[in-house]
């Protein structure tokens, strides 16, 4: 360490140190004006988007209540094209696919419930549109591909939606006329909190369990 006999000295070395070091010391400093203005501009331009992507949203929420149908559509399928990194964006793929059903169109209901899986980060949203696109196979008559999808999905994926694919798989079984496995996931979806009317009227209409007895 160079100890300093004056604060001649000091100075003398001080402007000899910003001499050498004063284009490195302005480059620094004018980067980290450039990321702090950058970081900024990013926030400001996401914050812009988020509250374009509302009103649109809140439009197609009021086209909906109002049965305006096509004009619902064009706004969900504008949302995900414009703001396709909002929250709403994935409310609106939600929407399209629900629309796509309602029309008998399950091929492009599936296809916008798989593109929500792959791209979503949040849990309850990708339990949500797994749960549907379950559902859309059950109607499609794809009973294969959703066992397929529902057998193996573990505890950790279905969350507070565990009664419902129970619920499902059990569907799915009946469908496969598997009643046996079919009455056990009904009443797993009952033990884990199910208790719809239409969930008992299934567990009604299926056949007797077989007894050991009359099994042998």
């Amino acid at each position: 360490m160079e100890v300093y006999s004056s604060e001649e000295e000091r100075l003398e070395a001080l402007q000899a140190w910003w001499k050498e070091n004063k284009s490195s010391t302005f480059l620094g400093v004018a980067l980290g004006a450039a990321v702090i203005a950058g970081w900024n501009m990013w926030q400001h331009n996401r914050q812009n988007q988020a509250e374009q992507a509302s009103r649109v949203f809140q439009q197609l929420l009021k086209s909906s209540e109002d049965n305006q149908t096509d004009a619902a559509e064009k706004l969900a399928e504008r949302l995900t094209a414009s703001y396709p990194s909002t929250t709403y964006a994935e409310f609106a793929m939600l929407y399209l696919a629900k629309a796509r059903v309602e029309k008998g169109d399950y091929t492009a209901a599936r296809k916008v419930l798989e593109d929500l899986i792959h791209q979503t980060s949040d849990t309850p949203t990708k339990q949500v549109a797994m749960l549907r696109l379950g559902r859309v196979l059950l109607a499609a008559g794809d009973t294969a591909t959703g066992l397929k999808l529902v057998e193996s999905m573990r505890d950790s994926e279905t969350g507070t939606f565990a009664g419902q694919f129970e619920e499902l798989k059990g569907d799915f079984y009946l469908a496969a006329k598997r009643t046996t496995e079919a009455r056990r996931a009904y009443e797993i979806a009952k033990e884990l909190g199910e208790k719809s009317p239409l969930l008992e009227l299934k567990l009604n209409e299926l056949p007797p369990p077989i007894s050991p007895k009359a099994a042998s």
